[in-house]
């Protein structure tokens, strides 16, 4: 065998090496994840709904020869949404990649009261509290107030308006999540 044959040999080897690495293999299809609890956790966590709320709430203390009442404007914020720990698959279909979810009912999470937004209208005093100095008493009642109106606003933020947008927003951002891998859902709420 020539040099050249040889050359021409060694050149057609690399060449064709070459080739069948650059040559289009038949594509592989990837499976599609099943969805998973953490997964629809992540989804249902972003699906927390924060509403702004107010109420006006007075409050008043009352001793043997005096009284006072203070009157405050509270405004805050309240998160609705649904507890994660208490999530269940009910079905899962593999073949048809649809699965039902049970969910517990959205209820109020949390509510912060805004202390910059909120106002403490007035505090009236009565009787022989008008003229003495009332800073003891005065906290206590504020406190109160205070108190009272995280309790109302908390009520607030349970109407049945508000739960039921954060269901809807649940279930959408649920279905959308797992239409991004080509699984259906469909949201049972468990009673409450």
């Amino acid at each position: 065998m020539s040099r050249s044959s040889s050359l021409i040999l060694l050149v057609a080897g690399v060449l064709m090496c070459l080739l069948a690495m650059s040559s289009p293999t038949s594509p592989q299809l990837l499976p599609t994840p099943t969805p998973s609890l953490q997964m629809i956790r992540e989804a249902v966590e972003l699906s927390i709904l924060e509403v702004d709320v107010s109420v006006i709430t007075t409050k008043r203390l009352t001793g043997y020869t005096s009284q006072a009442r203070c009157c405050l404007i509270a405004q805050g914020t309240a998160r609705i949404g649904t507890v994660l720990e208490r999530a269940s698959f009910a079905r899962i279909h593999h073949d048809a990649k649809s699965l039902t979810i049970q969910l517990p009912q959205p209820t109020v999470l949390s509510v912060r009261i805004d202390p910059e937004t909120t106002q403490l209208y007035s505090v009236d005093r009565s009787g022989l509290w008008s003229l003495l100095p009332f800073d003891t008493r005065e906290g206590e009642l504020i406190a109160a107030a205070w108190s009272q109106a995280e309790q109302r606003l908390h009520q607030v933020a349970e109407r049945e308006a508000l739960i039921r947008h954060a269901r809807e927003r649940t279930v959408e951002l649920i279905t959308t999540t797992l239409n991004q891998i080509g699984w259906s859902a469909t949201v049972e709420w468990k009673p409450p």
